[in-house]
């Protein structure tokens, strides 16, 4: 009933380079976490189990992409393992994202932080 969630690096290497992926699980239940927390993402794996929240940092800061003059390049996502069937190895995770450069919150309408 435990997954391992693996940052992109780990798991495939592209031509460019690929994507800085962090990882950082956090606690509280996941409609508690309203806002990514600052400090370290770890670029490997964790191990979780259901009702666990991982907030994902991801880099965005590409050529051509909208975030590459913002003061943060950084998007964030919320996951909480929903569920693990282990039959068929299947995984069931809630999720939440903010596309929003730089915004850490994961509360609903326009972001303020």
């Amino acid at each position: 009933g435990k997954v391992l969630m693996y940052p992109v690096q780990k798991v495939v290497t592209t031509l460019t380079g690929g994507r800085q992926v962090g990882l950082k699980k956090v606690t509280g239940t996941f409609d508690a976490n309203t806002i990514a927390p600052s400090g370290t993402y770890l670029d490997s794996t964790i191990v979780a189990i259901p009702g666990e929240v991982i907030i994902v940092q991801s880099l965005r800061n590409g050529a051509g992409d909208a975030c590459q003059f913002d003061i943060s390049p950084y998007i964030y996502t919320k996951m909480s393992v929903d569920s693990v069937v282990t039959s068929n190895r299947s995984i069931f995770v809630n999720a939440i994202l903010d596309p929003n450069c730089g915004f850490r919150s994961f509360e609903t309408g326009i972001p303020k932080k």
